[in-house]
């Protein structure tokens, strides 16, 4: 459906000027086969291993991925950590503070959180955090001097777990100062979403029957807020953050790009514009796969935070 032609992308303009060397490579790319069968060869590829070979890599998609997946899982990882650490809380409090001063300002910063574009965010956080006041470098996920002097022992892709791993202390001050400003604008978003959802349950928690019962049998507020309340909202909370991980894979497309961070959402817009068709898809398969297998496990918590659902 993109006008681009598959053959002159792979092969260049050049293949365009021998109507006989183009019907050749459109037959060795399969492209004079019927949609279906294509598909069908797509498939038995792709159960092989084989997602195709990348353009502007001149490697197999496969290869690629496996580099840059763990770049993307860091960033994502860190910026869900940031969002459980920070949303959860003001959540609470915002309920706990319903039509007080601090819980406006916590809906105005979710609200905000929710709306502000992810790509608006992340360049006013580099104009002010790294051009005005430098305190954090514009991208990359490590100093190159320190990937030189302090090269980082490949153990589990994660910069920060080798970094500690290892041992290895000035990679790991250098990997956490440059994750830092890219996980914050990724999580903004995720920050808002999460409060805004805890806060709601928290009120729905807060006025039921046996929280004004262990209120009235006297007990602390801690206890009745952070031991009956909190865990009896855990649902609402656990459903939103398997929702928030698949925003936070798309967000990450647009902060990877802005920030330079190595990772799948930096691969797939540079296979854009080349064109580059196999990689695309690859990045999307396993976007799509992560999503569905994150929320799986949300799922499968469900069973530890309410034991009265079972499978």
């Amino acid at each position: 459906m993109i006008p681009t032609d598959p053959v002159l992308a792979y092969f260049g303009e050049q293949a365009a000027t021998d109507p006989a060397t183009l019907a050749k490579l459109r037959h060795e790319l399969g492209l004079d086969q019927p949609l279906y069968l294509r598909y069908i060869v797509y498939l038995q590829n792709l159960f092989r291993g084989n997602l195709g070979w990348s353009i502007h890599t001149s490697r197999p998609v496969l290869q690629d991925l496996s580099q840059y997946f763990t770049a993307t899982l860091e960033l994502t990882l860190a910026a869900m950590a940031i969002s459980l650490f920070l949303g959860v809380p003001l959540g609470i409090v915002s309920a706990i503070k319903k039509d007080r001063a601090l819980d406006h300002f916590v809906r105005i910063f979710s609200l905000g959180g929710i709306s502000a574009p992810i790509f608006w965010l992340a360049i006013m956080l580099q104009l002010l955090l790294c051009v005005r006041l430098g305190l954090f470098p514009l991208g990359g996920r490590v100093d190159t001097m320190i990937a030189l002097t302090s090269p980082i022992k490949h153990i589990t892709g994660l910069f920060i777990l080798d970094s500690l791993l290892s041992a290895n202390w000035a990679a790991f001050i250098s990997c956490v100062h440059h994750l830092m400003l890219p996980a914050t604008a990724l999580s903004y978003r995720a920050i808002g979403l999460i409060s805004r959802i805890s806060r709601s349950s928290m009120l729905d928690v807060l006025g039921q029957d046996y929280v004004r019962t262990a209120r009235a049998y006297g007990l602390p507020e801690r206890i009745v807020v952070y031991v009956y309340s909190l865990k009896n909202s855990m649902i609402s909370i656990v459903t939103v953050v398997g929702l928030t991980f698949g925003q936070l894979l798309q967000g990450s497309f647009l902060t990877e790009a802005i920030f330079s961070w190595p990772g799948m959402g930096l691969y797939a817009v540079k296979s854009i514009e080349f064109n580059d068709y196999m990689p695309i898809l690859g990045v999307a398969l396993v976007a799509t796969v992560c999503y569905a297998g994150f929320n799986l496990i949300v799922d499968v918590l469900y069973t530890l935070v309410d034991p009265r659902i079972k499978y």
